[in-house]
């Protein structure tokens, strides 16, 4: 995990599922004000479909569907 300052911002880079996770928790008391609280949201239901390995899935299957409605969900903030 690192930390850069720009002028009037920082931003936060976390790989590892523990950081992601902490981060996640604080963001759950420190709400941001933007479409990125819904987004970060996701990401525990991007770890739930990964441990049930639904990336692996059919996609014509229950886990399948579920991951490729994930998909959809997580790409509809790549233009916001």
């Amino acid at each position: 995990m690192y930390l850069s300052k720009g002028k009037e911002q920082f931003k936060w880079t976390v790989y590892r599922k523990s950081e992601i996770i902490n981060m996640l928790n604080y963001f759950k008391i420190y709400k941001p004000r933007s479409q990125k609280f819904a987004r970060l949201q996701l990401a525990y239901k991007y770890y739930e479909l990964r441990s049930l390995k639904a990336h692996k899935a059919s996609v014509n299957s229950v886990l399948g569907k579920a991951w490729k409605e994930f998909l959809i969900k997580w790409e509809s903030f790549e233009d916001k």
